[in-house]
């Protein structure tokens, strides 16, 4: 995952997910057709509002597509069984919603011990 800072928020419009994670809006849409694990909500302009976990995952699955060249199928057998093997089968680091959601919150509780200890 890119070393972005993700702000603090409970919900991301469409464009601020695209722009985070460095793709359209159109790419962004695509994905969501082809790994059906989404359920964004909508506001009172009917724009797609995705949960920070939503965000983290769309960030994953950029990871999965574009750095490691999964396809949709892999992409969504990864992410429904939460493991991704080496080769060889083993099992490799749970890389999962969980695991990243789990990793953001340890990075911002780490900055806010450094905040604290000034």
């Amino acid at each position: 995952m890119d070393s972005f800072k993700i702000p603090n928020k409970k919900y991301f419009k469409d464009t601020e997910v695209a722009k985070i994670a460095s793709v359209s809006k159109r790419v962004i849409f695509f994905w969501e057709t082809k790994i059906p694990v989404f359920s964004p909500e909508t506001n009172s302009r009917n724009e797609k509002l995705y949960s920070r976990g939503e965000l983290l995952l769309f960030l994953r699955i950029k990871d999965l597509i574009m750095g490691e060249n999964k396809s949709f199928e892999e992409v969504y057998e990864i992410l429904k069984t939460d493991d991704i093997k080496e080769k060889g089968g083993k099992p490799k680091q749970k890389k999962g919603i969980e695991s990243l959601i789990l990793k953001e919150i340890k990075k911002e509780i780490s900055e806010i011990l450094t905040i604290l200890k000034k």
